[in-house]
């Protein structure tokens, strides 16, 4: 279920200039649309050669980018000076533009959304497995007899459902549906090749 490598921050630089460890949450309350997954999808291809064209340059660039103050967590498509200084921000600023997006954090925000319910989609048809892993984990636990019991009871307590599928519950249904439409296109663009392994991710900083 692992995506290919394909860094999702402001126009999919941000995650490599900036190593945002997560998604944010989308703030956006609106429904995803048909054409809003159809233009982020041409744009993350679109972007593609740009993101080889520039990434010796992006790695390097990375290097002198401040990281956060502990604790706080970076907006990945917050367009900060950073981003706009970033190497090749005008190029790929142009190609999200053209594809019908207002400017590269919208992008972002919607590639955010659709990235959450290709994954929630992925997790459920999964959800047997997740669920004998969890089962299988609570098992060890229970098992372990030179755990304290205080600390055995309260690992239990968060074991009652696996971490991916309640981040998958929280996913709109409208958005898994919509979704399940692209999902021939979305496993090409986001998923390696038979025999071939997922690219590693970006190193964080």
């Amino acid at each position: 279920m692992r995506l290919k490598s394909i860094g999702l921050g402001l126009l999919l630089m941000v995650l490599v200039v900036l190593a945002v460890p997560a998604l944010a949450a989308s703030s956006s309350t609106d429904a995803l649309t048909a054409k809003e997954v159809s233009a982020a999808l041409a744009t993350t291809k679109d972007l593609r050669p740009l993101h080889e064209k520039f990434g010796p340059q992006l790695a390097e660039y990375a290097k002198t980018v401040k990281p956060p103050e502990p604790g706080v967590q970076r907006d990945p498509c917050e367009i900060t000076p950073e981003v706009q200084n970033a190497p090749g921000f005008n190029e790929m600023e142009q190609v999200v533009k053209k594809n019908g997006f207002k400017n590269g954090e919208v992008y972002c925000r919607v590639m955010e959304r659709i990235i959450r319910a290709y994954t929630a989609v992925q997790v459920e048809e999964h959800m047997p497995e997740l669920q004998q892993k969890l089962q299988e984990a609570r098992a060890q636990i229970e098992a372990d007899t030179t755990m304290p019991a205080d600390q055995k009871e309260q690992l239990l307590a968060r074991l009652t459902e696996h971490p991916a599928i309640a981040a998958a519950r929280k996913v709109p249904d409208s958005d898994k549906k919509l979704v399940a439409q692209f999902r021939t296109e979305m496993d090409q663009l986001f998923l390696p090749p038979p025999g071939q392994a997922p690219a590693a991710p970006p190193p964080q900083q």
